[in-house]
């Protein structure tokens, strides 16, 4: 049986967690502004706030899409290396 190749371990990129954090967080101040009144363009706050808030979202679900294939890769490694190799005698 043909072994699989697996892709390159990936590592988790710190830069888009934060920008997903500050996007997020940016989204918050946007619709924390039209909440209390204080905005002078409401539909811009709202469509800025609701689509800066999925793009963070989708970059940290992104980065969180990696962290847990890294993990499982290393587990299924540890796994693979922990196990006795059966020998096929003649």
């Amino acid at each position: 049986m043909k072994a699989r190749k697996e892709p390159p371990i990936r590592p988790v990129n710190g830069i888009w967690i934060l920008g997903g954090g500050y996007l997020i967080y940016t989204a918050a101040q946007l619709l924390y502004n039209f909440f209390t009144g204080t905005t002078e363009i409401p539909v811009g706050n709202v469509l800025g706030g609701v689509v800066f808030a999925l793009a963070g979202a989708l970059m940290l679900f992104r980065e969180w899409q990696v962290y847990r294939a890294n993990k499982a890769r290393r587990e299924r490694q540890a796994s693979e290396m922990e196990e006795p190799r059966e020998e096929e005698t003649p």
